[in-house]
Order: C-alpha cells, then structure tokens, then sequence
C-alpha cells in the first residue's frame, strides 16, 4: 500500500492529508514529528503554518483510500475558503 499526501497551498497556510495503511502506525508518528519539526522552525516557515489531517484505510482495499484522498481534497478546500473568505 503507497501512502498518499495532499495539499492545499494558502498565503500563509499550508494544509496537508495523509493517507497511510492501518499498520503504518509508526508512519504517523513520523509524520506528526516532521510537520511539527517545520511548524516550529521559524528559518523554513517565517510566517506559515502547516496543519494536518491523517487517515488510515485498509491496505487491501484500494477504492477506499481514493474516497479518502477526495474527503481530504473538499476539507482543504473548505479550509482554503474559510481563510479565503476570513480576510
């Protein structure tokens, strides 16, 4: 099973989903520690802001992880234009 990550790129906010395969436990925490590794880093991202979404599917099942991926794509959406509409 591939591991899939999607964006959503803003001004100042950056919004990432990961699809990861429910044993891929240990993916997720590396993960977590890398996005708050550059959240905290002010020399990588002065003024921007990662957030994030993980999901875990099942590796046997392919189409899931696609309905995943487009429920990761509308909330980034969702959260592009709260900001959007925000300012």
């Amino acid at each position: 099973m591939r591991e899939y990550l999607c964006y959503c790129l803003m001004a100042t906010h950056f919004f990432l989903g990961a699809i990861f395969d429910e044993s891929a436990k240990k993916d997720d925490e590396v993960f977590r520690t890398a996005v708050g590794d550059l959240n905290q880093n002010e020399e990588i991202l002065q003024t921007e802001k990662i957030t994030f979404s993980v999901t875990f599917v099942d590796g046997n099942n392919p189409f899931q992880a696609v309905q995943e991926e487009s429920k990761i794509k509308e909330l980034g959406n969702e959260k592009k234009t709260t900001l959007t509409n925000g300012i």
